[in-house]
C-alpha cells in the first residue's frame, strides 16, 4: 500500500512539474519589496527572496512602505521547485511575526 501512495505521489508530482512543499522557518531583517517580491537578511549576511505571501499574512504587516525596514522577523515559509530548464525555487510565505 505505501509503495503504491509513493507511485501515485511521484506521479502527480512529475506532472504538476513541481516538487512538493517544504515548510521553513528562518528569523530575518525586512530589507525591502521590490517588483513583487519580499527581501530579508539574517544576521549570518544570507539573503531570502519571497516571490509570494498567503493572504493571511500579507494582512498581519504592510511591507510596501518602509516602517519595517531593518526590523527582525519570524518567517515560516514554503519552498517550490519549478520544473524548469532552471529548476526556479519559489518561496511562498505563510506566516510572518515581528520579533523587535
Amino acid at each position: 500500500m505505501k509503495t503504491i501512495l509513493l507511485i501515485l505521489t511521484f506521479a502527480l508530482t512529475s506532472l504538476s512539474g513541481s516538487t512538493p512543499q517544504d515548510t521553513m522557518k528562518l528569523n530575518g531583517l525586512f530589507d525591502k519589496y521590490e517588483n513583487g517580491v519580499y527581501y530579508f537578511s539574517t544576521y549570518e549576511g544570507d539573503t531570502y527572496q519571497f516571490q509570494e505571501i498567503t493572504e493571511e499574512a500579507s494582512k498581519l504587516y504592510d511591507f510596501t512602505g518602509s516602517e519595517n525596514v531593518g526590523l527582525l522577523f519570524a518567517i515560516t515559509y514554503n519552498t517550490e521547485i519549478k520544473e524548469t530548464p532552471n529548476k526556479t525555487e519559489y518561496n511562498t510565505i505563510t506566516n510572518i511575526i515581528k520579533l523587535q
